[in-house]
């Protein structure tokens, strides 16, 4: 399988006057650019989400403007990373370490009122890899249902103003750029459960991976058709060496704004001729199974399958539906 490397390569060969440092960055653009474009086959990933359920604590001790909290030896090591529910009207906590059983520390100060409180650990949150570029599909497995993505926390609070509904939740929703816990990673977009993940339970993801254009280096392998059809890559590359008339010191023979025209127009046709050819493997086109009718209601099947099992929702979120 050809590489980035390769292609630059030739590249410079054919544009010999410009820097090879912009050579890079031109590859590494063009590459981002064309994945970017349309959904391609190589691109498709499917994944695990294990979502555990719930668990009631008697009383957590919390201080305000402190991270630090205690318990009756009631934490556990899978706790960290998991949020804690307090009631209406009270923050959602995260915890960020579980020193011993009886000792953990959140993410951020606590800013209620210091005291000892009844509590639930929870999974509030999923937050796709570095890879992750934009869903395709989203499935409960444990109850056989597809789940929405595309909500919206404000649609979410028409129906649950408060955050008071829970049981299995009935769709992801994004929320907010978080930098992921632990790390100093840049921020990637985190999704909420909706409505409180209780009960728990398995889902499969199923997403699209994007170039990771900072990890990109001359060893990254072409993949899918674009391996066998690497001109469309080198022309959108060339088309910007032909557009570069070179520095102060250093003119570029290359330039030509005729050519670089030229090439351009051969790069969107290419994108698009690729297109084609990864229908036949990928396809580069999903077409999300969306029955619209519920979109508006945030459902993704028909009612009574919607309504089958003990959840509270299933029981509070009757109203709304109907």
């Amino acid at each position: 399988m050809p590489t980035l490397g390769e292609v630059i390569a030739e590249v410079q060969l054919t544009a010999a006057d410009v820097p090879p440092l912009l050579i890079r960055a031109w590859a590494k653009d063009v590459f981002a650019q064309l994945c970017a474009g349309s959904r391609w086959g190589w691109q498709l990933q499917i994944g695990t989400v294990r979502v555990p359920a719930s668990r009631s604590l008697a009383a957590i001790g919390l201080t305000n403007g402190q991270t630090a909290i205690t318990s009756a030896a009631l934490f556990v090591a899978a706790d960290a990373g998991r949020q804690i529910w307090l009631g209406v009207g009270e923050p959602v906590l995260t915890i960020a370490t579980v020193t011993d059983a009886s000792n953990a520390i959140l993410t951020a100060n606590y800013d209620g009122t210091t005291g000892s409180y009844a509590a639930q650990i929870y999974t509030a949150y999923y937050q796709p890899g570095a890879s992750f570029q934009q869903f395709i599909g989203l499935t409960d497995l444990s109850n056989q249902r597809p789940l929405p993505f595309w909500l919206t926390l404000e649609q979410a609070r028409l129906w649950d103003p408060s955050g008071v509904l829970s049981g299995q939740s009935r769709a992801l929703i994004a929320e907010t750029l978080v930098t992921p816990l632990g790390t100093t990673e840049r921020p990637r977009i985190r999704y909420v459960w909706w409505p409180r993940n209780t009960a728990g339970g398995t889902y499969q993801v199923r997403y699209l991976a994007g170039p990771q254009t900072s990890t990109l280096n001359e060893d990254t392998e072409i993949p899918g058709v674009l391996a066998d059809h690497l001109y469309v890559l080198k022309d959108g590359i060339l088309a910007r060496c032909a557009a570069y008339p070179g520095s102060g010191t250093t003119k570029n023979a290359y330039f030509n704004l005729t050519l670089a025209a030229r090439l351009g127009e051969q790069y969107a046709i290419g994108r698009k001729d690729l297109s084609i050819v990864d229908d036949d493997q990928g396809p580069s086109k999903v077409v999300d199974a969306i029955d619209w009718r519920y979109v508006e209601r945030g459902l993704s099947s028909d009612q009574a399958y919607q309504w089958s099992d003990t959840s509270t929702i299933g029981t509070a979120g009757r109203t709304w539906y109907n």
